[in-house]
């Protein structure tokens, strides 16, 4: 099983446990370039989901902590940040501060 694959399942295994990643709203859907990015929402519990779907990394704007994410070296960080780099083909789910 290639790398690549391997951690499409680990994002894939946190959303399937996490309620508001299975059952919440989506909202604030948007499109920048290769990045697709939206809101889940449940029961007050809020995650941003990134997906940057190029071959090229891409700069986004964030705020909350590293849930998951197709790389390891993300998960568990707190990120603030006007210009945060996506790489190439990843994916990361941060949960968000209550609304």
């Amino acid at each position: 099983m290639c790398l690549k694959h391997i951690r499409k399942l680990r994002l894939n295994a946190v959303r399937r446990t996490t309620p508001a990643l299975v059952a919440g709203s989506i909202c604030d859907v948007q499109v920048a370039g290769t990045v697709l990015s939206y809101e889940r929402t449940l029961k007050g519990v809020r995650f941003r989901v990134f997906l940057n779907v190029g071959d090229a990394a891409s700069e986004v704007k964030v705020d909350g902590t590293v849930t998951a994410g197709t790389h390891a070296d993300r998960e568990g960080g707190a990120i603030v940040s006007d210009s945060w780099r996506l790489r190439p083909d990843e994916g990361v789910v941060l949960r968000l501060a209550p609304a």
